[in-house]
């Protein structure tokens, strides 16, 4: 809805804490850390490594994960020209994908 009413922003933004969630659900599935020693939560760059080291899905995955945090980021950060509207839809539909093939 975000995307179609050209808020592509806040669009990434939620999507790629959709994202994150989900890569912290796979962890905590899979009994991967999710928080340092003292805490503090793990970066969803470091989480996407550990499933990918984990084999919980492939370097391709792994790659177009990486790709999609890095929208979230530009996004979360206000580098808003960074990407656009398409990238986003790409980023959604990609993430949607991308969980019905990895499942909790």
């Amino acid at each position: 809805y975000l995307v179609g009413a050209a808020y592509k922003d806040p669009a990434a933004v939620i999507a790629g804490s959709v994202l994150e969630q989900h890569l912290r659900f796979l962890c905590k599935n899979r009994t991967i850390s999710i928080e340092k020693p003292n805490g503090q939560p793990i970066a969803a760059s470091n989480l996407n490594q550990e499933l990918a080291r984990a084999q919980v899905y492939g370097k391709s995955e792994q790659k177009s994960v990486t790709s999609w945090l890095g929208i979230r980021n530009n996004a979360a950060h206000g580098h808003y020209s960074e990407y656009d509207k398409t990238q986003v839809e790409h980023l959604i539909s990609g993430i949607r994908a991308f969980m019905l093939r990895n499942p909790n």
